[in-house]
């Protein structure tokens, strides 16, 4: 199975964009978007949607989510993945490597996984 991913509300969704102009078949979407948690969507409840959709998490947020991972992961759950970004970081660097890691990887080799992009 492919990694599908979900974009958090701060990344801006002309990432989602630039990843569909390179491979249409991805599968992502964005907080706010349809079939997606809302916009406020606190981020233990992020993770519990992340978890049972079976996405992997792309964010800017890289103190508190990795709060909130830890504390996710000792209650015996789990993730599909989190890549977190670095702010600085172009888009096209983001954009190339979800594509790389969606073309070159299977979803279940980022289970409980937290990467940063650049490497």
């Amino acid at each position: 199975m492919r990694v599908r991913f979900l974009l958090d509300e701060n990344v801006p969704p002309l990432l989602a964009r630039g990843m569909h102009r390179r491979e249409r078949a991805i599968d992502v979407i964005c907080v706010g978007s349809a079939g997606a948690p809302a916009h406020g969507t606190h981020d233990p409840d992020l993770l519990r949607f992340l978890e049972q959709d079976g996405r992997a998490l792309v964010t800017f947020n890289r103190r508190m989510m990795n709060t909130h991972l830890r504390a996710h992961l000792e209650q015996g759950r789990h993730t599909w993945g989190m890549f977190r970004i670095d702010s600085s970081t172009r888009v096209s660097v983001i954009v190339e490597s979800l594509v790389l890691i969606w073309s070159a990887s299977e979803a279940d080799e980022w289970v409980d996984r937290a990467e940063d992009i650049p490497w």
